[in-house]
């Protein structure tokens, strides 16, 4: 997640791509580990409400919340605040960044 953020100005997109494919890979094996990985499947719904939200003012908090959420679902040991997290990152990542499901399938079929 981080590293998305250092590059969130970058003018590569193929490695601002790339960084966030990598942060999804993460979630999914922390929710595979967790056994939780059927909280994660999407809906084409619910992807058309991500992308049809507002811009955030800020990325950094975007940053802070979505590790926020992973902090207390890391001590509460609840998949709540993991979900959130991660709906977070798609949202932040069709919108703020303008990342197509496509692109994304791309990534991961190279």
């Amino acid at each position: 997640m981080a590293k998305i953020m250092e590059n969130v100005r970058n003018e590569n997109r193929k490695e601002l791509i790339e960084y966030f494919c990598e942060t999804m890979v993460y979630f999914i094996s922390i929710a595979n580990e967790k056994k939780w990985l059927y909280l994660l499947l999407l809906n084409e719904e619910q992807i058309s409400n991500f992308k049809s939200k507002w811009h955030s003012k800020s990325y950094n908090s975007v940053y802070l919340i979505i590790q926020q959420q992973i902090n207390k679902c890391y001590f509460s040991h609840q998949s709540t605040e993991f979900v959130h997290a991660w709906h977070m990152l798609i949202k932040f990542g069709l919108v703020e960044l303008g990342i197509s499901p496509e692109e994304i399938e791309d990534y991961f079929n190279q």
